[in-house]
């Protein structure tokens, strides 16, 4: 590998920006409203991008007219000769098949776990519920598949899941029958499976198969039968379209590592439950051979590979996902995955936590692609993911103010007074001598009147003005969710065929921002 491969440009994002194979390892999400043109923008120019790079993965396809129009993508960009249009009746995958191939029959106990990701693969496709008080019957149906898978490959010499559920549906269910001439002469199935494989099993292990099984047979009903129940969940692949999809195999998920796009086509409008089931296992085999990818000679692991699904809540499996998401970009793999909202992924999980899974598998994916949208949760997750910065406000005030005042008085007083006085005396006195005596009076009288009148007015008037200038500063979201609604192109004739979105990409500052985020313009 050249040491420059991984920084070739692969889609020009304008301004002289471009997004390289590395970046593209890092995993791409991309998230739209309908209508808000993620699968005719963004999704067909990375489409197209990879097929011009020669990238070799697998397309899931959710509805009926996908796989038409991802292969309509794929001949433009001239790798139409690459384009494998897999239906499930011109070619098979056997998953049991291959899962065993990968590890031998010594790898027996890697097969079990496998069938147990086939379990869940179902229940998410056929949204059954799961709780923790089925842990137990999980548990025995796993020690019943220990105890089947050996003497079921021994005897037949590959693993087919009609041969698996004909050994369970014929195990004994007594004691007494083991050693019954009449039940050994009707050759069950698993009676014959035991003698065909009788020579190739050694002692040891023949004594633990032959101490389970006889555990199996003194069961209490219940227990037996919810085991038995746990095997009925994988009867749909003894019947119909799925059974001839998954009984032999021509396809196999590493011809992606030398340039083959796999187009499932078989979404759930035209094959219903079956359909993501079976894309969901080819993803998942996909997955683990991309992991194992970098241990196989450089001619397999030098070129790009890609997995890409529109509507991807139809096929994301939380747990593995983040797993693989996390591992993949050692293995030169990129997952694009595009979808409506993040409620979308969540109500399709369903079960306990489904919002923190939901949020842990994505957590891996370091590009996020963002088109228009009017799902608040998604928006609002989209402008945290753009991050906050200091943003500086301005604040202007001005006031104006006039007043005036206006006053009259008046005053009126009377005084009014009347005073008068009067008085007398009279003095006598005698002596041996003689004698005196006299008399007086005296009377005086006045009157005053006075009055006083004032009267005064005032009058006044003021104006002021005043203005004032300053700013604040603030952290805050650099893109309010609200813009994700309004401010986004969606296609069509009403905006020239062009779709707008914003680019996010981990620990990358665009220099025409200056911010973790461009607006990309794709031409549809």
């Amino acid at each position: 590998m050249k040491k420059d491969y991984l920084d070739q440009p692969m889609l020009d994002l304008g301004d002289g920006v471009y997004a390289t194979r590395r970046d593209f390892c890092q995993n791409i999400l991309v998230t739209g409203a309908i209508g808000g043109g993620k699968s005719s923008g963004p999704g067909a120019a990375i489409l197209t991008a990879l097929a011009r790079s020669e990238a070799g993965g697998i397309i899931l396809c959710a509805k009926s007219s996908e796989a038409d129009d991802v292969c309509a993508v794929l001949k433009k960009a001239g790798r139409e000769r690459s384009i494998l249009r897999w239906n499930g009746r011109n070619g098979g995958f056997n998953f049991l098949e291959w899962a065993l191939a990968r590890m031998g029959a010594d790898g027996i106990g890697s097969v079990v776990e496998y069938l147990m990701r086939v379990i869940a693969i179902v229940r998410h496709a056929s949204a059954l519920g799961g709780s923790d008080g089925e842990a137990f019957w999980l548990d025995e149906f796993k020690r019943a598949l220990r105890h089947l898978l050996l003497v079921v490959y021994l005897a037949t010499g590959t693993l087919r899941m009609r041969d698996i559920l004909s050994f369970m549906r014929s195990a004994p269910t007594s004691l007494a029958q083991f050693s019954d001439p009449k039940w050994q002469a009707t050759r069950p199935f698993f009676y014959e499976c035991f003698r065909l494989a009788a020579d190739r099993i050694d002692a040891e292990t023949g004594r633990q198969l032959q101490e389970y099984w006889c555990e199996f047979a003194s069961m209490e009903g219940r227990l037996r039968t919810s085991i038995l129940a746990t095997f009925t969940m994988l009867d749909r692949f003894c019947h119909g379209w799925l059974s001839e999809a998954t009984n032999k195999t021509s396809i196999l998920p590493a011809l992606c590592f030398h340039g083959v796009i796999i187009v499932l086509d078989m979404s759930r409008t035209t094959m219903g439950e079956d359909g993501v089931i079976l894309q969901m296992i080819f993803k998942d085999a996909f997955q683990t051979e991309v992991l194992a990818r970098p241990a196989l000679p450089p001619i397999h692991n030098e070129r790009l590979v890609f997995c890409y699904g529109d509507e991807a809540q139809e096929f994301w499996a939380a747990s593995r996902d983040a797993e693989f998401f996390a591992m993949s970009r050692s293995s030169l793999c990129t997952t694009i995955y595009l979808t409506q909202s993040l409620n979308s992924i969540y109500t399709k999980m369903g079960g306990a936590n489904a919002h923190d899974r939901g949020l842990h598998a994505i957590a891996s994916m370091g590009i996020r692609v963002f088109c228009a949208n009017h799902c608040t949760t998604t928006n609002t997750w989209a402008s945290e993911t753009i991050g906050k910065a200091i943003q500086r406000r301005a604040s202007f005030n001005q006031s104006s103010n006039v007043s005036s005042n206006y006053g009259f008085s008046m005053g009126l007083g009377t005084t009014d007074g009347v005073n008068s006085s009067s008085g007398g005396s009279s003095n006598h006195s005698s002596g041996s001598g003689g004698s005196s005596s006299s008399s007086g009076s005296s009377w005086s009288s006045g009157h005053s009147w006075g009055s006083s009148e004032n009267r005064g007015r005032n009058r006044g008037d003021s104006t002021s003005h005043g203005t004032s200038h300053g700013y604040s500063e603030a952290m805050e979201l650099i893109v309010d969710p609200g813009f994700f609604a309004r401010g986004l192109r969606t296609g069509g004739p009403a905006h020239g065929f062009r779709v707008t979105a914003l680019w996010t990409q981990m620990a990358r500052t665009f220099p025409s921002t200056g911010l973790p985020f461009k607006e990309v313009e794709f031409r549809q």
